[in-house]
């Protein structure tokens, strides 16, 4: 295959994986304004972690929508990382809970509040 075509094909499979995932990527949010903190459910991430994987697709099995920042990418991210007081990745928060780490016990356990207070569905936003 030619470069161009192989760009090509690269750059469908690409929007064709951004498309089937069920939360949105935010990469490289400017400021920290532009970080959507209201969400009930952010994953602060990497591109190489592998609990990060865990953590994605422990959301996918219980259907959690969810905001993802790579703080590798985005300086605001970042930032907003370090002032969750961050220590390895993932960092997740579910509503009030700052989760370090990949722990489905505390993750269950603070579904189980967002669920409670109805804010997982993204209707109530």
């Amino acid at each position: 295959m030619n470069r161009p075509g192989l760009l090509a094909f690269a750059g469908i499979l690409i929007i064709l994986g951004l498309a089937m995932n069920r939360h949105e990527i935010m990469t490289r949010p400017q400021t920290v304004a532009e970080l959507d903190l209201a969400a009930p459910v952010i994953l602060y991430s990497t591109s190489w972690c592998p609990y990060c994987v865990k953590a994605r697709e422990w959301f996918e099995r219980h259907e959690v929508e969810y905001v993802e920042y790579d703080v590798e990418k985005s300086v605001a991210a970042a930032t907003q990382y370090r002032q969750l007081r961050g220590r390895g990745t993932p960092l997740i928060v579910m509503g009030d809970d700052v989760i370090q780490g990949f722990n489905p016990p505390r993750m269950e356990l603070a579904l189980r509040v967002l669920n409670a207070q109805g804010t997982t569905d993204p209707s109530s936003r």
